[in-house]
């Protein structure tokens, strides 16, 4: 049987004046919380830089069923449709707003811009004929993108689906 201790680091902890919760025997850390409100999940001692430092894998769902997405660079997701008006098909404050530029010609802006380029993938939601159509990125940046919609040679009209990673 595993025994737990709560309290408080004294000065020969690695973050002394933290709140930790641990097994009493072995030191290890299951959370801890910093002087500063930083929390460490895993970790005796979390990045000062960050608010949450989780050591491990991240799960995410009503059942747990879902991981969180990483990386190096801490990226941000955003997705969306976008409908063949140009509006989000989801209603309002859904990180971005979209507009149709012209024919086939749509642009995406993004609420809170990324740290650098952002490249986005687009996909282009088939209509009742199932008709293939191509969507090609026009620019992007760390703001917002544009996407041409055509049938292959003129351009179209036509609603999509999009995803951007990017820096946050």
């Amino acid at each position: 049987m595993r025994e737990w201790t709560i309290g408080v680091q004294d000065k020969g902890g690695a973050v002394p004046g933290s709140f930790r919760l641990g097994e009493a025997l072995g030191g290890l850390d299951a959370m801890n919380i910093t002087p500063a409100g930083g929390v460490g999940i895993g970790t005796d001692k979390p990045d000062p830089a960050s608010k949450l430092d989780v050591r491990g894998n991240i799960k995410l769902g009503l059942a747990g069923e879902l991981f969180a997405v990483g990386g190096t660079e801490n990226p941000r997701t955003i997705r969306g449709v976008v409908g063949m008006d140009g509006k989000p098909v989801v209603g309002a404050d859904v990180g971005y707003i979209s507009e149709q530029l012209g024919l086939g010609h749509y642009r995406v802006i993004y609420n809170v811009f990324f740290l650098d380029l952002a490249v986005p993938a687009v996909t282009p939601i088939l209509n009742e004929m199932n008709t293939v159509r191509a969507a090609a990125i026009v620019v992007f940046d760390k703001a917002s993108f544009e996407v041409q919609i055509s049938d292959g040679s003129d351009p179209v009209d036509c609603a999509f689906t999009f995803v951007v990673v990017g820096p946050n």
